[in-house]
């Protein structure tokens, strides 16, 4: 388990007198599915680079080390419809519109509909397969709908959401600044902005460390990476 029953040698179980699987095969049929988010969150710019752009380098990144370890990969985007949808290609030449930022990868002020992420998963693999979906876990309503959309997908799927973190929310630096002795400081209302500033940071810290808890009790895993260790996370990651 979890190998399928076709994976099974005939000759090195009647030797072994046990179950054994052809491991070279098992190893080498992996699928690599990516949902890459294109909807309102994805429009902005981190550091002086579209916010858009971070997350296409990575879906490229992966499917690039998916082909070059054999595997198929698929790919979908969306936002509050499906906009583009690649399934099971083994070369990177399936992937030279995202490459080109065509329309159906670029993001559309509205809202993203994660409840199509289960449908476009069942679409593009029927078995088992490695689920990466490409999304901003920075809005704490977002991750609720995503516990919601990616139950179904944990079950049967090894499921990951990678985002990149978001530096106005970082709860250190806001502690920082609300414990600076500045002049602005000095009115009442910049310390209640501020002081409002530290409390949703915080907020924000706490719901996603409960999103995480609860997502690995699905069964998923997640990733919130800043933008220094965007790429080099990316390429680790598969």
């Amino acid at each position: 388990y979890p190998d399928p029953v076709r994976h099974i040698d005939p000759k090195k179980s009647a030797r072994y007198d046990e179950p054994m699987t052809r491991v070279f095969e098992a190893q080498h049929n992996h699928h690599l599915i990516i949902g890459l988010d294109t909807g309102r969150s994805m429009i902005g710019d981190v550091r002086g680079s579209k916010k858009s752009d971070y997350y296409a380098s990575a879906a490229l990144a992966l499917a690039e080390n998916a082909v070059r370890s054999r595997d198929r990969v698929s790919l979908f985007s969306f936002a509050g419809s499906m906009r583009a949808e690649i399934r099971g290609a083994r070369s990177l030449g399936a992937f030279l519109p995202l490459f080109r930022s065509a329309k159906e990868f670029t993001p559309l002020e509205e809202e993203s509909n994660y409840r199509l992420v289960p449908a476009a998963v069942s679409r593009a693999s029927g078995s088992r397969a490695i689920v990466v979906i490409l999304t901003d876990l920075s809005k704490p309503s977002v991750q609720d709908y995503l516990l919601e959309a990616l139950s179904p997908v944990c079950r049967k799927h090894l499921t990951v959401v990678v985002s990149l973190s978001d530096s106005g929310n970082d709860l250190e630096t806001h502690v920082m600044e609300f414990k600076a002795d500045r002049p602005e400081m000095k009115t009442i209302e910049s310390f209640k902005n501020l002081y409002s500033e530290l409390l949703y940071s915080y907020y924000a810290k706490e719901k996603l460390i409960l999103f995480r808890e609860h997502f690995a009790k699905l069964g998923g895993g997640s990733l919130a990476v800043n933008e220094r260790d965007w790429m080099a996370t990316v390429d680790r990651l598969y």
